[in-house]
């Protein structure tokens, strides 16, 4: 039953909204894959407004099946830039 374990493990992932459409989202991660996240347990005030290329963090775990996570926060990302 190790995927039932892992599926309980919390997990973060940073990346790009490449998709979204209500509570779906397609997340493309940092190390370049794409990740189907199910918003449905976050906050709604947490995605709305999201849009397409905007970074982000998304907490949560894997479903029993392993095939997808269960969102259950995502934060937007701020990038800083300075001047040199």
């Amino acid at each position: 039953m190790a995927l039932a374990a892992e599926a309980q493990r919390l997990l973060l992932y940073e990346g790009r909204v490449q998709w979204i459409a209500g509570s779906p989202l397609i997340l493309m991660t940092n190390d370049g894959r794409s990740l189907r996240v199910d918003l449905t347990r976050a906050s709604q005030s947490d995605y709305s407004g999201l849009r397409l290329r905007d970074r982000v963090i998304v907490g949560g775990t894997l479903s029993q099946d392993g095939n997808y996570m269960l969102g259950l926060s995502i934060e937007r990302v701020r990038l800083e830039y300075q001047s040199p």
